[in-house]
Order: structure tokens, then C-alpha cells, then sequence
């Protein structure tokens, strides 16, 4: 686990290539753990207790494999905050069904705390029609779940985390406000 220098309550606990095999070194000693789907909170319940981490965010692959569902069996006894996000497709409209269905297979057999906070539409092309009318659909079936931000593909956020923020380029403002408006939007659903 790693303490940011710029922010004293952040700790940040980073992916490695080692994780791309987890799935098959899971598999292979499945029926020698106890508590499979729980081994990645008491793998960092230590540090949570020591540290009097308060929340964490989890950053999951987008595929439904062992290491979301340890994600999702996160709690300590509190909401497991879920952010879905989803892209304006017919696989993105099928990801969040499969994602539900997992989500309540989750509450229902290892976390009862699950808790969807809202849906959020990613790599958007822009303002396409075909764009709009799946977000539509989606909103017809899931409502206030769906939120208003909505993430473009051009949002050049990588570019942010590699070489930094710099204010004379529109496309880093642009990308920083569609994550602010994120970041509110979910803080205003988890309060």
C-alpha cells in the first residue's frame, strides 16, 4: 500500500501484470481457502484498521472474473458501493444485465450490503443518434440509476495521468470536468 505525498488520507494499493494469471491461481487452490470470495478483504483488513481507512475504491476490470467478486465482498460490515460503468452498445447494454445478475447473486449469497450507486455511460463518440436512442433504452429500463455525466472517448485523461494537467489545453479541461462532474455525482448518491 502506498500514501500519496500530495494527500495524507489517500492510500493506493497498485495493480501489477501479476494479477493478468490470478483467475488460474484462484482456480487452482479454490478448495483449499476458506472464504474465497472474501480473501481480498481480509488481505487488506489489516491496513484498513491500522490506517483508519474510512473508504475505498475499488477499480475493477470490466470483465465478470474472480477479482470483482472479491471486489464486490469488500465491506467491513458497510455498503459496497457499486459505479457500473457501461458503454452505448447492444454488449453494453448486455454487460449491465450481467452485472445485475451477478451483483444480486453477490447480496444474496456473500454480501448483503451490495449497493448500486448509479450507471454511468463511458466512451461516448458523441452525440450521435444511435448513441442517444441506446441511452434512452437504458434509461427506460434502469431510471434515476442512469446519471447525467456521461464520459466521452475523446477525454484524454491519459494523457493527464502520464504527463500531468496543464491549463492552456481545452481537451485536459474538457476530460477534468466530465470526471468532476463523475466524481459529484457519485459523492452526492454514496452520501
Amino acid at each position: 500500500i502506498v500514501q500519496s505525498s500530495q494527500h495524507e488520507k489517500l492510500y493506493i494499493l497498485p495493480a501489477t501484470n501479476a494479477l493478468a494469471n490470478f483467475d488460474d491461481i484462484f482456480a487452482k487452490n479454490l478448495a483449499s481457502l476458506e472464504n474465497p470470495f472474501h480473501l481480498l478483504e481480509t488481505a487488506i483488513e489489516e491496513a484498513v484498521e491500522t490506517l483508519n481507512i474510512k473508504t475505498i475504491v475499488i477499480d475493477t476490470s470490466p470483465s465478470l472474473n474472480k477479482l470483482l467478486l472479491m471486489g464486490l465482498n469488500v465491506s467491513f460490515g458497510n455498503k459496497t458501493n457499486v459505479l457500473i460503468p457501461f458503454q452505448l452498445d447492444q454488449f453494453g447494454a448486455d454487460s449491465i444485465v450481467d452485472i445485475t445478475k451477478t451483483l444480486k447473486s453477490v447480496s444474496q449469497t456473500t454480501n448483503k450490503n451490495i449497493h448500486v450507486i448509479g450507471l454511468v455511460p463511458v466512451l461516448l463518440e458523441g452525440t450521435s443518434k444511435r448513441d442517444k436512442e441506446v441511452l434512452e433504452q437504458i434509461k427506460e429500463v434502469y431510471g434515476e440509476l442512469v446519471l447525467d455525466t456521461k464520459i466521452m472517448r475523446k477525454t484524454d485523461i491519459k494523457t493527464i495521468v502520464e504527463i500531468g494537467f496543464s491549463e492552456q489545453y481545452a481537451n485536459e479541461r474538457k476530460a477534468l470536468e466530465m470526471y468532476y462532474q463523475l466524481f459529484q455525482n457519485v459523492t452526492e448518491r454514496v452520501q
